[in-house]
């Protein structure tokens, strides 16, 4: 299994910033986190759909499991990892 979890964001958006200050914390936790700023990548945020930040999306080898769109509280977000 190898998971995933990709943050869109803006440095602007204070509900990313908060998002931002607890992400990392789960790097290593056999997860993989990566950071799209919407702003400079908006043909892959064109390609996965994202509406709204921040968005928060779990993949497993590739395929989408599940998304968190908006203000996203750090305890459902580990709640959504534990798929």
């Amino acid at each position: 299994m190898n998971k995933e979890l990709t943050l869109f964001y803006t440095g602007w958006a204070t509900s990313c910033k908060k998002v931002l200050d607890y992400i990392d914390e789960l790097n290593g936790d056999g997860y993989t986190v990566t950071k799209v700023n919407i702003d400079d990548n908006p043909a892959l945020v064109d390609q996965l759909d994202v509406k709204a930040i921040p968005t928060v999306i779990l993949f497993d080898n590739g395929n989408e499991l599940d998304r968190v769109v908006g203000d996203i509280d750090k305890e459902v977000l580990i709640e959504k990892l534990n798929i």
